[in-house]
């Protein structure tokens, strides 16, 4: 993935990676494939960055990697891609460096900046807060959820930020949508967030 930026550098990218891995919301198997240094139109500079695992637990969610020109490759000697999740986890600590961070094309952003990718990823990965608007919610009879609706038959397996609807499309076919908030204790085990309290 292309980001660009005008505050990350190569150590904030590596730290990033290193602290969730600390965490425990990536794996320790996952290493960077590519970590590069570009030039940018639109950001003071870009790097590319790819992620891999070169494991697979039993029932992560892991699949072969995708070399991006050829399709899938062989995961026993190319490695596996990481999943879903572990590259939320990794952008959502690279937000926390820089909110004005582009993914993808700066004419077209996969996510144009740190509310936007909270906003498409459901809030999965925005930790403390997350926890927070769960916890609130429930202290006041609401779920807190701010995307309470999964697309059906998503996989889940590390993929739990994908598919998730604040309503908006959920309410134009909801036979494609289940209501399924999220609740505070399942959070606290998914980000690893056991001991803290908001």
């Amino acid at each position: 993935m292309r980001i660009h930026t005008d505050r990350l550098t190569y150590g904030d990218i590596m730290g990033a990676l290193m602290s969730e891995q600390d965490a425990g919301r990536i794996a320790r198997t996952v290493r960077f494939k590519v970590l590069s240094e570009h030039g940018s139109k639109s950001k003071e500079r870009a790097f590319e960055v790819q992620l891999e695992s070169v494991d697979k637990a039993e029932g992560d969610g892991r699949r072969a990697g995708n070399s991006g020109s050829y399709g899938a490759m062989s995961a026993e000697y190319d490695g596996y891609a990481a999943t879903f999740d572990e590259w939320g986890w990794l952008l959502s600590a690279m937000y926390r460096k820089d909110i004005w961070m582009v993914c993808g094309s700066a004419a077209n952003p996969v996510y144009e900046d740190m509310d936007h990718f909270n906003e498409r990823t459901g809030f999965t990965y925005a930790g403390k807060d997350m926890l927070e608007m769960l916890v609130t919610g429930e202290h006041h009879g609401d779920h807190g959820d701010p995307a309470p609706w999964v697309r059906k038959g998503a996989r889940q397996r590390g993929r739990v930020g994908a598919g998730r609807d604040d309503g908006r499309h959920a309410s134009r076919w909801p036979s494609l949508y289940a209501y399924r908030p999220r609740t505070a204790a399942e959070y606290r085990k998914f980000a690893h967030l056991e001991d803290v309290r908001v």
